[in-house]
């Protein structure tokens, strides 16, 4: 029955996941190709959240949290203040993650410095016109426009956008008698598929990055970055009860350090993250989106749920988009190090 709900879909023209987590292709590392690339150019970006949001967040561990503010407030606005765009452009500063990762910082950066983040109007004049005061891209400036994309990814991401909504589309509709089987398969199916073919495409420019500029750096493999990132970043999980999500999400992320991922910068500091979980519940047709610190004892924030039978399906896409794209940001930005 799972296999027929896999193949319920078609599948994206690229994806690299294995028979299980880790068995992935690593690519070819000779290749170097010259390309002029833009270094980081930083530019005047909104002020976000605003002020007014962050004052609505009782939890006072998540208010100081200002990437979990942010996506908090992402998720939460409606169509009518912020405007999720899925358009693939030029970006000003595409390779800003990574001086972020060279750079090695212990400071956790702002999720905005790696998204295109924009302001359309003043709130006074959108309140006007019914335009939105913000716009904010699905997906981060590394996967948009960068001149080093051999493995043309604006029209993977397109597909698997599509991909996404035929997936919820076929559900709300109840076209067919195992919609709900369907729903956790093929999400789960193409969930993986999208975080392999855009973690090895920001490890591939990652590498060839370093090699334009001259830095000397020791890679990681490709495998070893997804595998962490279901590890200690992203839990999934399908069916079940709530309480057994929360669980799972409470002790998720809690493992041994592992001398085959030295290459990965978690093994060598404690810095703070912010988990992600997903739970889908196939029977009633709900998504929850939801968020932990890993330097607190709290439990998971739920951050957003999607009635799937209610919500818009096209705003549904780029919520979970852009939620899963927040997560590969912070996975990459944590774990990808310029060191040994």
């Amino acid at each position: 029955m799972v296999d027929d709900a896999v193949t319920f879909i078609g599948s994206p023209e690229r994806s690299f996941l294995g028979t299980s987590r880790g068995e992935t292709a690593e690519f070819n590392d000779d290749t170097v190709v010259s390309l002029p690339l833009p270094l980081v150019v930083r530019s005047s970006a909104p002020v976000v959240p605003p002020l007014r949001f962050i004052k609505t967040i009782k939890d006072a561990s998540v208010r100081q949290n200002h990437n979990l503010s942010l996506l908090l407030w992402i998720l939460n606005s409606s169509p009518k203040v912020l405007d999720l765009t899925l358009d693939i452009r030029q970006c000003p500063a595409p390779f800003q993650l990574f001086k972020t990762c060279f750079e090695n910082s212990c400071n956790a950066p702002n999720y905005e410095s790696f998204l295109s983040v924009q302001t359309l109007t003043n709130h006074s004049l959108a309140f006007k016109t019914g335009k939105a005061q913000y716009e904010i891209s699905v997906f981060p400036q590394i996967l948009q426009s960068t001149r080093m994309d051999q493995f043309k990814t604006e029209q993977l991401l397109q597909q698997y956008t599509q991909q996404f909504a035929r997936i919820l589309d076929a559900y709300k509709d109840r076209s067919h008698p195992n919609s709900a089987i369907y729903l956790g398969a093929n999400l789960s199916r193409l969930i993986q598929c999208y975080v392999n073919d855009t973690i090895y495409d920001i490890v591939y420019k990652w590498r060839h990055w370093n090699r334009i500029l001259g830095h000397h750096v020791e890679f990681a493999p490709f495998s070893q970055l997804v595998t962490k990132f279901w590890d200690s970043y992203l839990v999934f999980h399908v069916g079940g009860s709530l309480s057994q999500f929360e669980v799972k999400m409470r002790h998720f992320g809690s493992f041994h350090c592992d001398s085959s991922k030295r290459n990965l910068r978690s093994n060598k500091s404690g810095n703070t993250t912010v988990k992600y979980g997903i739970w889908i519940d196939n029977i009633q047709g709900v998504i929850l989106l939801s968020n932990m610190i890993t330097t607190e004892l709290m439990d998971a924030v739920p951050s957003l749920t999607l009635d799937l039978m209610v919500t818009e399906c096209d705003e549904s896409v780029k919520k979970l988009l852009l939620f899963i794209n927040c997560c590969l940001i912070e996975c990459v930005n944590q774990e990808m190090t310029k060191t040994v």
